[in-house]
């Protein structure tokens, strides 16, 4: 458990939303949420599997404490590299049972280019 613990980095969760802009139309925002720690690791089998579907692309399977569940499309950004990533499969899945003595979720996340980002909150995406 220690090599997973000491594989792990800060991660900060981004949270989406969505407010009327005045014209009918919606402005889409992006604010932090909460932080958190979790350990990255490549998925090569996906990257075979990607390879047949429309979109492929690298995959990574990312564990968290089982405190933090990130669901299917939540947003998170590494803060030791600034990049983003989109969860694409759901945190309630994959998790330790109680005996366990390790203490981990599961999920696979892609990297993730969000939607709208307003120039203005290009801090969100940089983490400054």
């Amino acid at each position: 458990m220690s090599l997973i613990r000491d594989a792990m980095t800060a991660c900060t969760r981004l949270l989406r939303s969505d407010e009327p802009d005045g014209y009918g139309g919606q402005s889409l925002t992006w604010s932090e949420g909460e932080e958190f720690a979790a350990a990255f690791w490549r998925d090569y089998a996906a990257e075979k599997l990607a390879a047949m579907s429309a979109e492929p692309g690298p995959r990574f399977q990312v564990f968290t404490d089982k405190d933090t569940v990130l669901a299917w499309h939540d947003v998170f950004r590494r803060e030791a590299d600034g990049k983003i990533f989109r969860t694409v499969s759901d945190g309630g899945d994959l998790f330790t049972p109680d005996s366990s003595g390790l203490d981990l979720r599961q999920v696979t996340a892609e990297p993730y280019d969000p939607p709208d980002l307003d120039p203005d909150q290009e801090e969100v995406a940089a983490g400054d």
